[in-house]
């Protein structure tokens, strides 16, 4: 046991920032490599990928499968959308997971024009309908929120309804937002 202790990052000598830095870097890219082997991309996708929108489908979809919720913050114009809607499908297809996308009410049509385009097996809510709709609303396993960062106060009555709509859902969510949060 002393032999243990001696040789783990728990023993009492301290260690540099630089090497607990390198050691998360570590782990980060050893979990980012798992998540490129674990999941493929379906081929409704085809070649509207880029190299790196494939992979950060691939990872967001390990976390969303380890940890029930990933968070896909990007600047605008770089395709969290289409991310976010493959990552979608693979759970759709891998997990039999319906989807229930949560937008603002000017992104509705964009929603339902790639729900139909992808296949989608989703409603689309827009956010100012959460309050009425979510409390009567069937189960949806998959919750994907766009521009998520509309959710920062955790004291509204928005955030409460659809927060206890995902609990008592069991619900896997996905999260969109330029402006991370």
């Amino acid at each position: 046991l002393a032999e243990i202790i001696e040789t783990s990052w728990a023993r009492e000598q301290e260690r540099l920032p630089y090497h607990i830095y390198i050691k998360m870097a570590y782990h980060l890219s050893q979990e980012a490599r798992t998540g490129l082997n674990e999941f493929r991309i379906p081929s409704d996708f085809g070649n509207l990928l880029f190299d790196y929108q494939t992979a950060a489908v691939k990872i967001a979809a390990h976390h969303l499968n380890k940890r029930e919720g990933v968070l896909i913050g990007d600047v605008v114009g770089l395709g969290k959308t289409l991310m976010a809607t493959a990552v979608a499908r693979i759970f759709e297809d891998d997990y039999d997971l319906e989807t229930l996308i949560i937008c603002p009410k000017n992104l509705v049509p964009m929603w339902e024009d790639y729900r139909a385009r992808f296949r989608l097996r989703a409603k689309v809510l827009s956010l100012s309908r959460a309050i009425a709709e979510l409390p009567v609303l069937r189960r949806y396993r998959l919750v994907l929120i766009d521009e998520s960062h509309n959710l920062r106060n955790r004291e509204g009555r928005r955030y409460r309804i659809i927060q206890e709509y995902i609990q008592e859902n069991e619900s896997k969510v996905i999260l969109l937002s330029a402006t991370p949060y």
